[in-house]
């Protein structure tokens, strides 16, 4: 299935895509288990510059579950667009870490860190390798965010603004809960489950990615095969 097929089959599933601006009242459980899924396009655009159509994204609305599905450069402008927050998301999947894939991953992890206050469940993240290890160099304590991460929690100021966000001292690190997936991995959430495979990217390679995205909601079932990637191009797609 190419790109084209996999957005029109998002198009024809009992699924809307919604730029609908969220509003700070969070819904009960029966509530969020009576909204249809909803899917978002954050980007669709390559890595080729573009003006108009951001890296690779997109947001998933199952049950009680906010799913980031890739974060490549200028998605989390558009969720943001959407009306959502970074601490609205509860995971995070991405089909393989080529930087259009991936680039907003770090922005994402900081900023709901930061606006988070610990006051929400950790970020639960889904990745071939190396993902674990790009997460430690991202945000552990050696890693490039370090010296932000350590001033954030020590700095009296960042703690006083810390303690306005509802959180209690002393503040915790970001620690996203980060699973390495292979072929076979199958994953489960509230109406939802990853099943990965083997796919060829463009290289040659091949990655093991989630290749299917299997959802049962309000007895609709709805199944997304993601497309094999495409063929570099040589010039930016009209969108």
């Amino acid at each position: 299935m190419n790109r084209r097929d996999f957005l029109a089959s998002m198009a024809v599933t009992p699924a809307s895509l919604s730029l609908a601006a969220a509003g700070d009242r969070i819904p009960d459980a029966s509530e969020a288990a009576a909204k249809p899924m909803v899917i978002t396009l954050l980007g669709t655009g390559t890595p080729a510059p573009s003006l108009t159509r951001q890296s690779s994204g997109y947001l998933l609305e199952v049950g009680t579950d906010l799913i980031v599905w890739d974060h490549g450069a200028g998605a989390h402008d558009r969720l943001i667009q959407s009306g959502h927050r970074a601490v609205d998301v509860t995971h995070a999947f991405f089909t393989h870490l080529h930087y259009d894939h991936c680039m907003d991953y770090g922005r994402l992890i900081l900023q709901r860190w930061d606006q988070g206050a610990d006051r929400i469940a950790e970020l639960q993240v889904y990745g071939p390798p190396p993902i674990a290890r790009m997460t430690e160099q991202l945000v552990g304590v050696d890693g490039i965010y370090g010296p932000d991460i350590r001033a954030r929690i020590e700095h009296k100021s960042s703690q006083d603004q810390f303690e306005a966000r509802g959180g209690k001292l002393p503040r915790r690190r970001p620690a996203p809960k980060v699973t390495e997936i292979h072929a076979g991995s199958v994953i489960s959430g509230d109406g939802w489950k990853v099943t990965v495979g083997h796919v060829c990217i463009d290289s040659g390679s091949v990655d093991d990615v989630v290749q299917e995205f299997a959802l049962h909601h309000d007895a609709d079932f709805v199944r997304l095969r993601r497309p094999l990637p495409l063929r570099p191009r040589t010039r930016e797609p009209v969108p």
